[in-house]
This record gives C-alpha cells, structure tokens and sequence, in this order.
C-alpha cells in the first residue's frame, strides 16, 4: 500500500466512528497511524513519502503535498492525525501532523490554494477543536434525536464521543477516550458536556446550549 491508502482509510475510519461511535475504528486508525510512522515517515524533514519503507528500492521516494484531483496523502494524513489526537489523547498524533504541515510551510505560503486540504488542517490546529461529550443511551430516541442536532451544525473542527453507561465495554471506552473519562449521564435524558482541551463545564441537558457553542467556533 501507498500513503495515499494509509492517510485515506485513516480518515474514513475516525469518520466511521464518529458516525456510530464504535471504538473498534479509532483502534484500527490508531494501527494504521503507527503504519504511517513506521513506514512512510520522513525523519530528517518531516511529512511522509509516498511509498513506504519496505516498497522496492527507487532512484527517489518522492514527497508531495500538493492536492489533485483528490486531497494530497500528505494532508490527509495531517488532517487525520490531529482529529485522531483529539479522541484519543496521544499528543504523538497531533506532532507528526504538525511536522508535516512544516515540511510543506514554504510551498503552502506560495501556493496556498493548492494546499486546501492541508490550510484545513492548518485551520483545525490554529483554533482549539470544540469537544463534545455525549452520555446517554445509545438506542432510546432522545440520544438518536440528540445526536441528529448536533451532527447538523457544520464544525470541522467538533470531536464528538458518546458513551453508553450500560455498554459492557464502557470502561474501556472511557479508556480509551480521554474526553469521556469519569462522565455521568442521567437515568431518563442524555447529558452533555462541552469541553476544549478536554477541560469542561458545567454538564447541561441543554441541546441549545450545545449548538451554540459548536456554532460559536466556526
């Protein structure tokens, strides 16, 4: 596989998750994010070579950044490096993403329109992500309702996780997901906590409150 594989299912994945919160994608991303290091990492400059490591021998491995027809693999990998910092807590993520975006610093100020996939990861570092905590019960309607308002403020830079306390598994999603980490839901309703930096206030049952803040981001 290329990078371009690696960065592309990499952001499918913590996509998944934040469509049905099953934490088996964010352990997938993770396996390929140590992929990406492993195989495709430029140690000496940064960002990441289009093949990997163990790919046959070349005159040169080449490194873009610049987007075609499709993102760049470069910016992908940033992009999905720094939301996946955000779920799960490991800063490594989020300063590989940082370092690729260096890499590539002098050609984005020349050119910046043909770095947009990489100006949006730019942009989700620039400004603190929103963090949403959802805990409540997965299947009743009020959590589904919930979640359905929240998917429709548009805010690229909004990490939501939602935690079930009746899942068999939530200790270690708890875990695994530093912003659920110690959240308490209510017995009837859904509760939310609205957080940056994983630091939160007050939980509300507010959906109101919620938009607004995701609102207030953008």
């Amino acid at each position: 596989a290329y990078l371009d594989d690696y960065a592309f299912l990499m952001s499918g994945l913590v996509e998944l998750y934040e469509s049905d919160f099953d934490i088996g994608w964010l352990e997938w991303a993770t396996r390929l994010a140590e992929g990406l290091d492993r195989l495709f990492r430029d140690e000496s400059s940064g960002g990441f070579y289009f093949t990997g490591s163990d790919h046959e021998q070349l005159l040169v491995r080449s490194k873009s950044g610049f987007d075609g027809a499709i993102p760049s693999g470069n910016a992908m990998a940033a992009s999905s490096l720094l939301k996946l910092s955000t779920y799960s807590g490991v800063e490594g993520y989020a300063t590989r993403a940082h370092e690729t975006m260096r890499a590539f610093q002098v050609l984005l100020e020349r050119a910046p329109s043909a770095f947009a996939q990489m100006l949006c990861a730019l942009d989700y570092t620039i400004q603190t992500p929103r963090e949403v905590a959802v805990v409540g019960k997965e299947d009743s309607p009020g959590t589904r309702q919930a979640l359905e308002r929240i998917w429709s403020v548009f805010n690229p830079r909004a990490a939501v996780a939602l935690l079930d306390p009746d899942w068999p598994h939530h200790q270690k999603v708890e875990d695994r997901i530093p912003l659920l980490k110690g959240k308490k839901g209510k017995e009837q309703a859904p509760l939310f906590y609205v957080c940056e930096n994983y630091a939160c206030k007050a939980p509300t049952d507010d959906l109101d409150v919620v938009e607004a803040a995701l609102r207030g981001s953008n």
